[in-house]
């Protein structure tokens, strides 16, 4: 079997137990506003399949476990751990798990009822299947202060970290490579497809993303995603329409010298256009324009705050990652020739 060209391990039957067992790994950090309807909308599955719910607590200060606790009991397990970021939890959840499949679902995430059921009866032949977070988590704060409607559609990569099923044989042979802080869901999809391994989109199964950032709070992780998308790009090679748009801004910032010397203002004018399109471009992929279109052109100028947080990320992201080839290059070739 062959999927885009890259030839793809089919999975044999023995892979597959005759009654399936499930367990839904939710990783939380903070999240007491919306955790309680989190675990609702899974313990509130429409299916006959068995399953379990373990609740992995990455360092919360707030209410959360309390929380959990008091509304669920022993119907979901808690396992507490200090901060250590969102890969480090689902790999604790993977660890503790001894299920034929994980559920990965976010603590921000409601999933419908017929999720369980509709993803156990894709997954033959697949390492694992995923829904669609509807809005993605890159516009979700923008989405709820103005209240815009998100398009349905799938994310950069076929298993998104906020709600899919995968075989936990093949989770826990991948190591723990891809278990960063950020982008382990992007990391996870790409050495899946370099061990020979397909996986699969649901886009007709759409969970609810109701995320509760301030805009302060999404600033900074616009800034830490940024920083991390570049070292996405620079590992896996891969050109992503967020990679055009840092291009094109590390482009505007090389020529601005050259061309607008003795017009400065008139430069930072033309690179505050740049953000501005690229914010509005950003929108307009991610949201509805019929009948919202003056809410999204006032979300235009917040939301452009948020893409320069994140360009400004990738571009820091780039000189770290320069900085340690240089300081590689040096010990590696100067160094060991003045040593020999």
């Amino acid at each position: 079997m062959y999927k885009r060209g890259i030839p793809v391990r089919k999975l044999s039957d023995g892979d597959f137990k005759a009654e399936p067992s499930v367990t839904f790994v939710v990783i939380a950090f903070n999240e007491e506003f919306g955790i309680v309807d989190t675990l609702h909308s899974i313990l509130n599955q429409k299916t006959n399949i068995k399953f379990s719910v373990l609740l992995i607590d990455d360092g919360s200060t707030d209410k959360t476990v309390e929380l959990v606790e008091k509304n669920f009991g022993t119907e979901v397990q808690v396992f507490r751990q200090r901060n250590l970021g969102r890969g480090a939890a689902r790999l604790q959840g993977i660890s503790l798990t001894s299920s034929e499949f994980i559920a990965m679902v976010d603590a921000d995430v409601r999933i419908p009822a017929n999720w369980l059921q509709t993803c156990y009866d894709s997954i033959s032949g697949y390492a694992g299947v995923g829904g669609v977070a509807v809005p993605d988590g890159d516009c979700a704060t923008i989405g709820r202060i103005f209240g815009l409607k998100a398009r349905i559609r799938s994310g950069s990569v076929a298993l998104m970290g906020s709600n899919c099923l995968l075989n936990t044989a093949i989770l826990k042979s991948l190591g723990s490579e891809w278990a960063t802080r950020l982008g382990e869901d992007y990391r996870l999809n790409q050495i899946l497809v370099r061990e020979g391994y397909s996986s699969k989109s649901l886009p007709s199964l759409v969970a609810l993303h109701l995320e509760n950032k301030s805009f302060a709070q999404t600033l900074k992780w616009m800034y830490k995603s940024g920083n991390d998308a570049t070292k996405l790009w620079i590992t896996y090679k891969l050109l992503r329409v967020p990679d055009l748009a840092f291009i094109g801004f590390g482009l505007c910032l090389g020529m601005l010298p050259i061309l607008f010397e003795d017009r400065v203002l008139m430069g930072i004018f033309l690179l505050f256009l740049f953000i501005l399109l690229v914010g509005l471009a950003h929108l307009i992929s991610k949201f509805e324009v019929r009948k919202q279109k003056w809410r999204l052109l006032s979300a235009c100028l917040p939301n452009s705050a948020l893409m320069l947080c994140y360009l400004l990320g990738r571009a820091f992201g780039l000189l770290v990652i320069l900085k340690e080839r240089i300081f590689q290059y040096f010990n590696e070739n100067v160094i060991d020739s003045r040593s020999s």
